[in-house]
Order: structure tokens, then sequence, then C-alpha cells
């Protein structure tokens, strides 16, 4: 093998974790989906990009102002880094480029929702917190048909004009490009 192809052998590893990546959060986000009880579900509403989502806010412990994270070596796009919140790494995830969208640079007018989700403490870059909502679990649509491209989306709100993306934070974590031991 010469050494040419190095680069583009991991180049191609890295694609492929990133796809399984993919496919595992689609896993967890359809096991999520099935297990939405019935009454109510209590909500922390945030702007991300121009849209409007929520995640359940059993998962949240604290929302923190943007500050210096620390890179990772041969993370993906999606994680700019770990912050060190009272002396314990937090892994950072840039909730717009994880849903796929362009990533951008975080601004200090970011903040930082720190959750928790089977044991793994995990940090989402918002734009803006829009408040805690309780709402019927009956409200929550199931996403379309052509979602499956969506694995991180446990259904939608509609609320008047306003349209409310339901988010899994497991899905949005579940990713075999991090080592078990990861913050």
């Amino acid at each position: 093998m010469s050494s040419a192809a190095d680069p583009q052998l991991w180049a191609e590893i890295r694609r492929l974790e990133e796809r399984l990546s993919e496919l595992r959060g689609r896993v967890v986000g359809i096991a999520e989906r099935e297990q939405l009880a019935p009454g109510d579900l209590p909500l922390l509403l945030f702007r991300v990009g121009g849209e409007q989502a929520a995640i359940a806010q059993r998962h949240v412990l604290e929302v923190v102002m943007m500050c210096k994270l620390t890179p990772l070596p041969e993370a993906p796009a999606w994680i700019p880094g770990v912050l060190n919140c009272r002396g314990q790494s937090v892994l950072v995830v840039d909730v717009l480029a994880r849903l796929g969208r362009a990533a951008r640079r975080p601004a200090l007018s970011d903040l930082i929702v720190v959750c928790e989700v089977q044991g793994r403490r995990v940090g989402l870059i918002v734009q803006e917190i829009l408040g805690v909502e309780t709402v019927a679990a009956a409200a929550v649509q199931a996403p379309s048909q052509g979602l499956d491209q969506a694995p991180y989306l446990l259904g939608v709100l509609q609320s008047g004009t306003r349209t409310v993306l339901l988010v899994s934070v497991k899905a949005l974590i579940a990713t075999s490009s991090l080592p078990d031991g990861a913050p």
C-alpha cells in the first residue's frame, strides 16, 4: 500500500463512521419515538438556526453561556470540542451541524444546554432559549414518512403558525465515532 493511499483510506473510514453514526441515530430515534408516553411532556424550547426546536426537559441539567471549547483531534465536524463544566469534561455538540445544516462558528451570544443522557453529559449549542412548555404527548405529530433522513426528530408540534421540532438528545449523541469513555 502506498503512502498516498493512507489519507484516502482514512477519509473513507471517516465517511463510513459518519454513515454508521447516522444509522445509529435512526435506530435510537425510532425506538424513542415508539416510547413517547401518553400524558404531559415538559419541554425546553430553543432556537437553533432559524428554527424552533425542543428537547425533553428531563435531560436538561443547566444552561451555560458560550465559552472557550477545547477541540478534540479527529472529532466529527458537529463536535466543536469539550467544555470544562465545574471540573467535569462535557462533550459539546453543534446542533445545527448535527442536524445536517451548515456548521457555523459558535458566537459568544450562543448558549450551551448541558444535558445528561444514559449517564453521559453532553452540551448542545443553541442560539436562544425560548422557555419551558408542557404539552400533551398526543399533540406531538409523528414525522412525515419522507423524514427517514432525520433520525434525531421525534416529532413535530404545531401551535398556530409555529412549528417546533421535537429532537431526541439520545439520537443526537448516538455515534460510533466517539470512544466509549468519551465525556
